[in-house]
């Protein structure tokens, strides 16, 4: 039993470890202070955890996939984005109520549309990045070519800390590293703003959905656990309410968090509510803030361009369009999805691209009939 809860206690801590520098940097790019993010994190993994029952071990972040949508609610107010968020949880809700009642509307997510939908995420967080990076473009070309190099040696599991490191170390002699004064976590609930911008930009969740339901499903496979998606994204719904009463974006099971599982083999509920735990102590300390605080945002900034990129790479690479049906599907999709901000400025590119894959799908499906 011993033996047990010491390797429950060694997961969670590699967890906690694993997933803090992209839901660190995710929520610094919103705006979100680092121990609100902290305290958002640890809550939302314990929710997801326990509405799971344990049975899908990955630990919450902030979502990435939620960035474009969050950045853009930050030149309202956190009010905004804790709208968004409030509003993303209670649609998930619903539309994992939905999946419950009727199963079928999964029907309608074929394995290309969603590679497509994660493919239209990682291309609106290239864009974010790359103009995150402008105010040192320097510093962001050595630290994604450190990276790159990193990733072809047999350090190639430290890359990204390495990265970082070169990075952070090179911006300071260029320009010089500050950090603020660590704060401690202060619990304070924020009030939402629910209004017609917030609703829209909320509709995003209809194209992060499917990250969610391809991580959780992997994760199952891998831990042999019976894969129920209403209770996944039931799960995430009440995950970003909790989060985000506190001041924190939505969150989304990690796919870094995914990538442990199955890369050790490794998963129980137990390690992933110390995962959570270790968060909330830590938004409480304020030496811990001070020092993530301390890797420049560029920095970071440049990690999530290399991140997204490779992402994008091999969705490309997963995405096989057999048919004329999957075509024309992606035709509509990926021109939804470049001309929402002209057409749609309000709405979530992720979302326009989603509906229009979908709706292009059940209205070719119906003219064949």
């Amino acid at each position: 039993m011993k033996n047990k809860y010491v390797e429950a206690l060694y997961y969670g801590i590699l967890q906690a470890l694993t997933i803090l520098v992209a839901t660190v940097l995710v929520g610094q790019l919103a705006g979100i202070g680092i121990p609100t993010i902290l305290f958002g994190t640890g809550l939302a993994t314990i929710v997801f955890t326990l509405f799971t029952r344990g049975k899908v071990p990955i630990a919450q972040g902030s979502s990435g996939a939620w960035l474009g949508t969050a950045i853009a609610m930050s030149a309202f107010g956190l009010d905004h984005i804790v709208g968004v968020t409030i509003l993303g949880g209670i649609f998930y809700i619903i539309f994992g109520l939905l999946v419950k009642k009727f199963p079928k509307i999964l029907s309608v997510f074929t394995p290309y549309v969603l590679n497509l939908a994660v493919l239209m995420i990682a291309l609106n967080l290239v864009q974010t990045a790359v103009g995150l990076i402008s105010s040192a473009p320097i510093t962001a070309i050595i630290t994604i070519i450190t990276i790159l190099l990193a990733s072809h040696t047999k350090a190639n599991k430290f890359m990204f800390p390495i990265g970082i490191a070169v990075g952070t170390l090179v911006h300071g002699l260029m320009y010089g590293i500050s950090a603020e004064v660590g704060q401690a976590f202060v619990p304070t609930l924020v009030a939402p703003t629910i209004n017609s911008t917030t609703l829209l930009a909320s509709m995003a969740f209809i194209g992060i959905v499917c990250e969610a339901l391809g991580d959780s499903k992997l994760v199952c496979e891998t831990v042999g656990t019976p894969y129920e998606p209403h209770k996944v994204i039931i799960g995430n719904g009440l995950a970003s309410l909790f989060a985000g009463m506190f001041g924190m974006m939505s969150t989304t099971t990690y796919s870094e968090s995914c990538g442990l599982v199955r890369a050790t083999g490794y998963a129980s509920g137990l390690s992933i509510i110390i995962c959570g735990i270790i968060y909330i102590v830590a938004a409480f300390v304020p030496q811990v803030a001070y020092v993530i605080n301390l890797i420049p945002s560029v920095v970071l900034s440049a990690m999530l361009l290399y991140l997204f990129s490779m992402v994008a790479a091999h969705k490309i690479n997963d995405t096989k369009l057999e048919t004329n049906h999957a075509i024309s599907v992606a035709i509509m999709g990926i021109a939804a999805f470049f001309s929402a901000p002209t057409i749609f400025p309000s709405v979530s590119q992720i979302a326009v691209g989603m509906i229009a894959m979908i709706a292009t799908h059940l209205v070719l499906k119906l003219l064949k009939k």
